[in-house]
């Protein structure tokens, strides 16, 4: 009994040790990230989430919101308030293409030629590749409101 206590004590101790922060440290693959920022309704939203990854924002380029990653991963984006299911999403990772098919197939995306879909109430996502190791997700309205 007293051993289970000092351990419980131990435990508790080791427990608060901890910062309140330290679960906002956590570092998401970026293209789960990515496939997230497809199911926002809002820019603030985004960018929201972007930062709670550890994404830092940079200036904008060519009209596209940028954040990037001490990792090196960068994700941009552009995107409408008033229709925010055609927006894209790029993300830059070091993933090897291996493992950025493992991912969407995990994230439920079906190989469709050389592009990656999913299909979601009243809208997709196609994810193609593009220049520089860089996935690009174009969401799409597939039915009017």
């Amino acid at each position: 009994m007293k051993k289970q206590l000092i351990f419980y004590i131990l435990s508790l101790i080791f427990i608060a040790s901890f910062p309140m922060g330290a679960a906002n440290k956590a570092e998401g693959n970026p293209i789960n990230i990515a496939v997230s920022l497809t199911q926002k309704e809002d820019t603030t939203t985004m960018a929201s989430t972007c930062e709670y990854y550890g994404y830092i924002r940079q200036q904008p380029q060519d009209g596209y919101t940028v954040f990037t990653h001490p990792n090196g991963s960068k994700i941009r984006y552009k995107y409408s308030d008033t229709d925010h299911r055609n927006s894209t999403i790029e993300v830059t990772t070091k993933s090897t293409p291996k493992e950025k098919n493992n991912i969407l197939t995990d994230l439920r995306f079906e190989k469709t030629g050389t592009a990656y879909e999913r299909k979601y109430t009243g809208f997709k996502v196609r994810c193609t590749d593009g220049p520089h190791n860089t996935l690009i997700l174009t969401t799409q309205r597939t039915r009017r409101h």
